[in-house]
């Protein structure tokens, strides 16, 4: 039966714990319509996958239903095939042409070094102290640069990150403007140097990518840099949250020295948390899902956390099973703009798990956890916690 949801997506409560509300779109209503968002949202996995892995009808790049989008807004992102594949197959191919095991496990010496000497002085706040700069180390390094710190790249993601609401909440839209001159200003200057490192010098090196427009490439490696933070930075604390609510003790299960078994448990929590809660296409054609009518221009919402939970496509889908297989999750979306990160995103929260179950019962929550207001992308930017080695 339909649903009588007043649905605000932005709510407080909503941003902190969304899955109630997407069980009742999914069983009652799932092909909803969002007045604030003037878009119908999907809620159930075969509903979302097929707009995600069909370009031809489903569009993320406006500019093919008629709308006017500005050039420094153009990247790979924002484009569909075929006009988006060189770039993109080239900018894929040089992300998996680094070290990325290798960078992560680095990386997790720093998150060890910044957890225990934050621990060492009582309570502390896991984002700000150890996530944030273990992310910001990840992505510097697979860009071949040094420039981005905690402190200096937060002003930026949060802004990137609340405009992408921006639809709920117009006030939003300069701040976002803003971030994205910043970062692109600083991509500008990065391309000005050179580099012969990391992601940079991959793509210095290739002669396609030196016969395309200098916004092309700068905003596709922007969108690229602030991806591969974002999806680092809210996973370390989802990921985090949840086995501290559930019970780090289901990490004795999980191998920790067998990187196939980190893979099936990292994929698990993805899932399970799904950090990037949803994407959005635009119908070229009319078209019907689950008996509702959707019209040529109309915009749909693909709900990937509902999607990630549905019963219909997962066994005891409110219930993490860190070995589940298989997980065709949405939480990388699917399709042609599946992320490109999908392999960093599995070896870095690898290491985020084998940390934690290092740590086990030692690490406690302290409450008070706090939410960015952002419902596209959720993330934790609070998570107080205190450590004892000897619980």
């Amino acid at each position: 039966m339909p649903t009588t949801l007043e649905w605000n997506p932005l709510d407080p409560a909503s941003i902190r714990d969304p899955f109630p509300i997407y069980a009742e779109l999914r069983e009652n209503e799932p092909v909803y319509w969002h007045a604030g968002m003037n878009s119908w949202v999907l809620t159930r996995y075969e509903d979302c996958q097929r707009v995600l892995r069909d370009h031809v009808v489903f569009a993320r790049d406006r500019r093919r239903a008629g709308k006017d989008i500005p050039d420094e807004r153009i990247n790979i992102q924002t484009q569909d095939p075929p006009d988006q594949a060189l770039l993109r197959g080239i900018t894929g191919k040089a992300l998996n042409a680094q070290p990325i095991e290798r960078i992560c496990a680095e990386a997790r010496e720093i998150l060890e070094r910044r957890f225990f000497e934050a621990a060492a002085d009582g309570p502390f706040d896991l984002m700000k102290d150890v996530a944030g700069p273990a992310a910001v180390h990840v992505a510097n390094q697979l860009f071949g640069l040094h420039d981005f710190t905690q402190q200096t790249y937060a002003p930026i993601y949060r802004g990137l990150t609340q405009a992408m609401d921006s639809g709920l909440d117009p006030s939003r839209l300069p701040a976002g403007r803003e971030a994205g001159k910043a970062l692109r200003g600083k991509v500008d200057a990065w391309l000005d140097e050179g580099s012969d490192a990391g992601l940079l010098g991959e793509l210095a090196r290739n002669d396609d990518v030196g016969g395309m427009t200098r916004p092309y490439v700068r905003n596709t490696l922007a969108a690229v840099y602030n991806a591969g933070f974002s999806t680092l930075y809210t996973s370390t604390g989802a990921v985090t949250d949840e086995l501290l609510r559930s019970g780090m003790d289901q990490l004795g299960g999980v191998d920790v020295e067998d990187p196939a078994a980190l893979i099936l448990a990292a994929d698990e929590l993805l899932r399970f948390t799904s950090p990037a809660q949803a994407t959005s296409r635009v119908a070229l054609a009319k078209t019907e899902f689950q008996g509702v009518a959707v019209e040529n221009g109309d915009t749909l919402v693909t709900m990937l956390a509902s999607a990630n939970r549905d019963p219909r496509q997962f066994d005891d889908p409110d219930r993490l099973v860190l070995d589940r297989s298989p997980n065709p999750h949405l939480a990388f979306a699917w399709g042609p703009h599946i992320c490109l990160g999908a392999r960093l995103a599995q070896a870095w929260v690898g290491q985020v798990i084998a940390f934690l179950a290092e740590v086990g019962g030692g690490l406690r929550p302290l409450g008070g956890e706090e939410y960015m207001s952002a419902a596209t992308l959720r993330n934790l930017v609070t998570l107080p916690v205190e450590y004892s080695a000897s619980a």
